[in-house]
């Protein structure tokens, strides 16, 4: 029997979080550096080239297609956590596999988006990403102890982040607004829902936030 690949062990876990429908493995859309120095030559997609991960949507014979970059480092990150066949997070290299995750969380909402012809705005994309770090730090395993949620992950993730010098101050501006929704969200999570361990009902209220519109997620965190 052949080994699941990383890639698609990460979106059955989305997958599987948000009762999603299961979509054509995201392993078929990836591309690598030369395809998207191609695809950027020819005007198809506009790459930033200091991204480490991004999700091209493509006009494709009048329909759309999408294609999936993440680079060398993040793969390989990921590739140490599902190496057992399961998903199993180190603390040296979390920060990798997070951008690999934010690749696989845009690839999983914009095809769920796209199964039921409803739009999403970047801002939810961005959203949704932060959410699902703070997730896998917080319920996936860590190969050694951790504790629930290391104090550094969320320090790291909502508190000494660094953006790419090369965003312009609406990609800043959208980033920045993504990152503080993520955190307010994320902590009324943990008092709810994670300190209590009531999973059954987090796992209602994130299947909820998942297909809720921006304007419903705006108002879940007061905006």
């Amino acid at each position: 029997m052949s080994r699941t690949s990383p890639l698609r062990l990460l979106q059955r876990h989305l997958e599987g979080l948000y009762r999603t429908a299961a979509q054509q493995p995201v392993e078929r859309f990836v591309i690598d550096d030369d395809t998207r120095g191609a695809l950027a030559r020819r005007g198809t997609i506009r790459a930033r080239p200091s991204a480490r991960e991004e999700v091209y949507v493509l006009d494709e014979d009048g329909g759309l297609a999408l294609a999936v970059y993440i680079d060398a480092a993040s793969r390989g990150a990921l590739e140490r956590a599902g190496e057992d066949g399961t998903l199993q997070l180190e603390a040296a290299g979390f920060a990798d596999f997070c951008v690999a995750l934010e690749a696989v969380s845009h690839f999983v909402l914009l095809a769920h988006r796209a199964a039921g012809d409803r739009p999403v705005t970047q801002l939810e994309l961005e959203w949704q990403a932060e959410v699902d770090k703070y997730l896998a730090a917080r319920l996936l395993r860590w190969r050694i102890d951790c504790g629930p949620l290391p104090a550094v992950v969320r320090q790291a993730l909502f508190e000494r982040f660094a953006l790419d010098r090369a965003l312009n101050s609406e990609q800043r501006d959208r980033y920045q607004m993504a990152n503080r929704c993520a955190m307010r969200y994320c902590d009324f999570l943990e008092r709810s829902f994670i300190a209590e361990r009531r999973f059954a009902s987090l796992l209602r209220e994130l299947r909820s936030f998942f297909r809720a519109p921006q304007s419903g997620r705006l108002h879940r965190v007061g905006l």
